[in-house]
């Protein structure tokens, strides 16, 4: 009876041994798939610390174009007031764009009506697109197909259209003097070339032209101390012996000492195949005398106040066979006349590949150390994508 007793007393005592022996086994094995509670802040402090990382904050603000025409290439320019950062934005279709003097200029493709356009910003920094455009562009001249202008001291001087000199001489006068160049400045991109200068007599002027456009834009801005400025354009016509203002004033100057003078917006210089015309900002007197065979004196006499612009235009002479007409002389010159805002943007969180990226190309240790995660503990993290 003791015997069995006692028999049964080790075959207990066994038993424990070796169940105790089965859990130990069991939760060094199973430990590291099971998280303690204590644990948990820890892992969480770890992912905060890895979306933080990771997150990528994005704000997609819609640009609303407003145009009266359809056009291709056309030059279109937004002031830069959304306060967007340097290199951190760009079109959502990666359309290419440059800046001058905080404002964006684009060549955009516009239909008649409303044209919507994206723009997206964050944190990353965005490539510049790759393209090209006819436009070539020196501190002494810009060309694009069929138009090129030449530049002294970032000053316009002539221009050609179509290899034939249009424009000779073009000279800003202030009180009868030509006006003198203080500073200045010549920037190209990709699709607009800039020539500009301070002058002696209290303005800035600058010359634009843009990629796949026979045209050029210029500006005209005082000095901040002064509030008006009378400025003469002066410069001689060559080739283009026919002049059109209104049903008045029109026809050619072509014996010495014809002359003509009135106010207008706008004056059209033609011959058998082109026309060559200014828009101004403003009505504006305009001069004209003979200068020689095929070649007229041209003196526009503007008023400006603060800032002004005018623009030079060159294309096919469309409309030869019947003149111009109302509806023809308003069109060109509206082109170019647009409205353009910004709406509300609209905020997007994602995860960074970019910001992946670097973290997948940092050591183990480094992360650890970055994260301040305990060295006497590992983790692993592993991305799953359902795509």
């Amino acid at each position: 009876m003791w015997n069995k007793r006692g028999v049964n007393q080790i075959d207990w005592a066994i038993s424990i041994a070796v169940f105790i022996l089965y859990l130990s086994w069991f939760f060094i094995l199973i430990r590291p798939y099971y998280l303690p509670v204590e644990d948990m802040p820890l892992m969480n402090s770890l992912e905060e610390q890895l979306m933080d990382d990771l997150l990528w904050k994005v704000n997609k603000t819609p640009l609303i174009v407003f145009s009266d025409i359809d056009a291709s290439y056309e030059p279109v320019a937004v002031n830069f007031s959304p306060g967007f950062e340097t290199g951190k934005f760009a079109f959502s279709d990666n359309m290419y764009f440059t800046i001058f003097e905080d404002e964006i200029y684009f060549l955009a493709d516009l239909k008649k009506g409303t044209n919507l356009f994206w723009i997206v910003s964050s944190d990353n920094t965005y490539e510049e697109p790759n393209v090209h455009t006819d436009l070539y562009a020196t501190n002494y001249s810009a060309s694009v197909t069929g138009m090129r202008a030449t530049y002294y001291n970032s000053m316009l001087r002539k221009v050609y259209y179509k290899d034939k000199l249009a424009i000779d001489d073009f000279k800003i006068m202030r009180h009868n003097n030509p006006v003198e160049v203080n500073v200045s400045y010549f920037n190209s991109s990709k699709i607009m070339s800039v020539h500009s200068a301070d002058t002696d007599a209290g303005f800035n002027h600058s010359s634009l032209i843009f990629g796949y456009n026979s045209r050029l834009y210029s500006q005209i801005i005082l000095d901040p101390f002064i509030d008006k400025r009378r400025i003469n354009l002066n410069m001689k016509i060559k080739g283009y012996p026919k002049y059109y203002a209104d049903n008045l004033n029109f026809g050619e100057i072509k014996y010495p000492k014809q002359y003509a003078k009135f106010d207008k917006q706008w004056i059209f210089f033609y011959n058998d195949d082109d026309v060559m015309y200014f828009i101004l900002q403003d009505e504006s007197e305009i001069k004209l005398c003979y200068s020689g065979e095929d070649e007229i004196e041209l003196n526009i006499s503007i008023q400006v106040e603060k800032e002004t612009e005018y623009r030079l235009y060159f294309e096919p002479f469309a409309n030869k066979t019947i003149g111009f007409n109302f509806t023809d002389i308003m069109s060109r010159i509206h082109r170019g006349d647009y409205e353009a805002y910004f709406g509300m943007p609209e905020e997007f969180e994602g995860i960074s590949e970019e910001k992946m990226e670097l973290i997948a190309n940092m050591s183990y240790q480094e992360l650890k150390s970055i994260w301040e995660f305990p060295v006497g503990r590992d983790f692993r993290i592993t991305l799953f994508s359902e795509t």
